[in-house]
């Protein structure tokens, strides 16, 4: 796991890719947004690294997994123009280099929101 630490400490777009594969590569279950986020979190520690679940920002925002400056963002149900909407209120946050949309549902945006890296994960595949 010494290079996805390595690759953690450089750029945010390969942060960011480096959290989204290993999101990928999961079976998460999709019968909530908490156990999904769980989940992921669960991955990402066993990866080798630091994730951190519900991280309270200002103006109340609440990142769902914050992980080296890559906030990842677990959507099993809501709207894409609420989601977008949430995405981009979080990409002006100055604790988020890079954006990462765990998602069940069928999403195609970036490669960047606001010039913040975005990657997005289908949480389905990991079923396949």
């Amino acid at each position: 796991m010494t290079g996805v630490v390595e690759t953690m400490s450089r750029n945010p777009r390969f942060r960011a890719r480096a959290v989204a594969r290993v999101i990928a590569g999961l079976r998460v279950p999709l019968e909530s947004e908490d156990a999904a986020q769980a989940a992921c979190a669960k991955g990402l520690l066993d990866a080798g690294m630091a994730p951190r679940r519900e991280v309270a920002l200002a103006r109340g925002e609440r990142l769902d997994i914050l992980v080296d400056g890559v906030a990842v963002e677990d959507k099993i149900a809501g709207g894409r123009r609420e989601t977008l909407r949430q995405l981009e209120r979080y990409a002006r946050l100055p604790e988020v280099e890079a954006l990462v949309l765990a998602t069940s549902r069928g999403f195609a945006w970036g490669p960047d929101i606001d010039d913040t890296p975005l990657e997005i994960v289908n949480l389905g595949r990991g079923w396949l």
